[in-house]
């Protein structure tokens, strides 16, 4: 369910498994399941930032959870990008859990980014931490990146492109292969404080 002081959500929630029952150690995203929300399935799971200034010089926070299942000795890597390229490379990778063990066995992860922006600098700026499968993500401090566009305008989401967008996406990584090795992601929203 919604924090009360949300101010976006990723839909449609939860997305598709992102292994895919396949053997990959690529990083890949997390795609949309179903359609909803006017979002096609099998399109990359994004949280659009909002803009018009609702978050303008105001601290919020980004908070991505979901469940595990690493079906080997194998590390899971979740990353938060700002951008909702397709193409993984074109998005800006500004928090990540680092791999971590989730070896033959099911769990939980949540990666929580405190965040502010503000309309001088026009930086995204934070702090991270969070866990995987009961193993702490050490605090640190979030990759710093000035926001194309500004988020105090609105733009137009554009998922085929590699333009600019103030969208959030996320990505996950298999350390080793096997077809029982899943992920989902139940929890993608910003929150304003």
């Amino acid at each position: 369910m919604p924090s009360p002081g949300l101010s976006q959500s990723a839909v449609p929630l939860p997305s598709a498994e992102i292994n895919l029952g396949g053997t990959s150690t690529a990083e890949k995203q997390f795609l949309t399941a179903s359609a909803a929300g006017g979002r096609a399935a099998g399109q990359p799971l994004a949280c659009r930032i909002p803009g018009s200034n609702t978050l303008k010089n105001r601290q919020f926070t980004i908070v991505v959870a979901g469940r595990v299942t690493g079906g080997t000795t194998t590390n899971l890597t979740i990353n938060l990008a700002l951008g909702a390229s397709t193409t993984i490379a074109n998005n800006t990778t500004i928090a990540t859990t680092g791999a971590i063990a989730v070896n033959s066995m099911s769990g939980n992860f949540r990666l929580q980014c405190e965040c502010g922006w503000d309309s001088t600098s026009k930086k995204l700026q934070g702090i991270m931490y969070g866990w995987v499968n009961a193993t702490a993500v050490a605090t640190a401090i979030m990759t710093s990146v000035v926001t194309v566009p500004d988020l105090s305008t609105e733009s137009n989401l554009n998922l085929a492109s590699s333009a600019p967008d103030p969208s959030l996406t996320v990505t996950g990584t298999f350390s080793s292969g096997n077809a029982s090795n899943v992920a989902f992601i139940d929890t993608f929203e910003i929150i304003a404080d």
